[in-house]
């Protein structure tokens, strides 16, 4: 059962020991929604009751709602600025609002130095739309000052072309990333081939600016990052994430904070763990780990990756050891992690769960982990459909026929596959399971089997749940949980895979 929450909970208890301390600071200390803040801190399940307990113990006859919603503008309202100021963005807007304020009281005399600082501070960092505001206040007040010079309007002219490169970059990226989030686990159509191909061909994305900009040749690799994803180019994946890693040691003054950099280091792990790149992500993980520890801000969103690559090892050497700790870690702290995080810390810990062996515990995260996807289809739509088959053939192996007939036809009814059934595994999966059903020759459900693992591409997530090999040792009448763990260990200790460049380069920059 999910636990009942809503977003003033989730926003105070992401709040750092920093910023709670901040907040009480500017607040009356004896105002009733303070007293609501210091309760919510206090709370570690979200206690609407209790609430409103405490608050009529202090004399407050106001409706609880009321509170919250006052509670939650002053928040807000304190906390903008004070992230906002610890930013570039925030910094250069800052100093905008100085400008704005020496020009209304006809400080004229002073502008001049503010206005060439603020311009270093925003070529520095390279916020092109910024200076785009701040070239058009030059403007206004050169303007006034009869002070504009040939100068002046080349620097304008520049400011411009490198905001519109910025800005169709960004565009090609934000386009891209929608493509990959509608085509997860299915082939592109060919109109979307196109539409890929079209943006990957763009002229900004040849543009001779980028050459110049860091922040510009980041976006880049991003969309290139992206494009490898749709085309299923994992040792491209890894190289433009590397090139992003390396752009951002190049200048980490362009960095806002850990979560850019922790997440880099969960998409190398993931592509690799995606690939089914088993011994690479071997020789890397622990690095990759190690690596967390040099970032000074660490984010709730840096602490879930880190949680990520964990559970990510684990499956990766098959060593269960550490779950119970990484579960307790979870259940601590998932109520601060975002949605984005969360979905895939579910799916990781079940997968590990059931090749530990703790079946009737996976089940308890199952249930959990299908009420939060399905409130979250948005984001988790492909770990949803996997985990209702998932949660089928769970029940298949402990015996529970009846409640997987019933299951079955349930799951017939209401999924819709995103590409064609003889190609999708959800769908091969079941379709194999109400074959079991109907007949006991298990050597003919054996040769289907088989046939559907020729047949059919298996999802991206083979290292994490493969169900064909699950199913088949149910045929077998083998243990999942050992034979998962041959598995592992027979690709830990194959012949060792043949470098490749972006290989090569992982092992440059991680190992010591």
């Amino acid at each position: 059962m999910i636990k009942k929450t809503d977003k003033l909970f989730d926003f105070i208890q992401s709040m750092t020991a920093h910023e709670r301390g901040y907040f009480k600071q500017n607040s009356n200390k004896n105002s009733y929604y303070v007293i609501l803040f210091d309760a919510i801190c206090k709370q570690h399940e979200y206690n609407e009751q209790e609430l409103i307990r405490i608050l009529k113990k202090n004399g407050c006859s106001r409706k609880i709602s009321a509170i919250k919603d006052y509670l939650w503008q002053e928040l807000t309202q304190a906390m903008a600025p004070y992230h906002l100021i610890r930013t570039p963005v925030g910094e250069a807007l800052s100093q905008m609002q100085r400008l704005h304020l020496m020009s209304n009281k006809g400080l004229s005399g002073h502008i001049h130095k503010e206005l060439e600082s603020l311009k270093k501070l925003c070529t520095r960092y390279e916020l092109f739309d910024t200076l785009i505001q701040v070239m058009h206040f030059e403007f206004k007040f050169g303007f006034n000052e009869l002070a504009l010079e040939d100068k002046f309007w080349q620097e304008f002219h520049d400011t411009v072309y490198s905001n519109m490169i910025h800005m169709n970059l960004s565009e090609i990226q934000h386009k891209l990333y929608v493509i990959k989030l509608k085509h997860q686990d299915k082939e592109l159509s060919p109109y979307h081939t196109k539409e890929v191909e079209q943006l990957i061909n763009h002229k900004a994305m040849k543009d001779k600016l980028l050459n110049n900009s860091v922040r510009l040749r980041i976006i880049k690799e991003g969309i290139l990052d992206l494009y490898a994803y749709l085309i299923n180019d994992y040792e491209g994946m890894l190289r433009h994430n590397m090139n992003i890693v390396s752009l951002l040691e190049s200048k980490p003054h362009l960095l806002k904070d850990g979560r850019e950099l922790s997440f880099i280091y969960t998409n190398i792990v993931t592509s690799l763990a995606n690939a089914g790149q088993r011994q690479q992500l071997a020789g890397v993980i622990d690095h990759i780990i190690n690596r967390f520890k040099h970032i000074d801000d660490h984010h709730t969103d840096t602490i879930g990756h880190l949680l990520e690559i964990k559970l990510i090892r684990t499956l990766v050497f098959n060593d269960f050891t550490e779950l119970r700790e990484l579960q307790s870690e979870f259940l601590d702290t998932t109520h601060k992690f975002p949605v984005s995080i969360k979905h895939k810390l579910y799916y990781y810990f079940i997968a590990a769960l059931i090749k530990d062996g703790q079946l009737l515990t996976a089940l308890d995260w199952i249930a959990n982990a299908l009420a939060f996807y399905r409130k979250h289809k948005h984001v988790s739509a492909f770990y949803l459909d996997k985990l209702k088959v998932v949660h089928i053939l769970l029940h298949y192996q402990l015996g529970n026929i009846q409640y997987v007939t019933n299951q079955i036809e349930s799951f017939k009814r209401t999924y819709v596959p995103s590409v064609k059934k003889e190609k999708d595994v959800n769908s091969q999966i079941i379709k194999l399971l109400s074959t079991a059903l109907r007949s006991s020759d298990e050597a003919a459900i054996r040769a289907k089997t088989e046939k559907a693992i020729q047949t059919v591409s298996h999802s991206e997530n083979d290292m994490f749940i493969d169900l064909y090999v699950w199913l088949m040792t149910i045929i077998d009448q083998k243990d999942y949980t050992n034979e998962s763990a041959k598995i592992a260990q027979k690709e830990l200790s194959g012949k060792p895979v043949k470098p490749t460049a972006g290989s090569r380069r992982i092992a440059q920059m991680w190992v010591p």
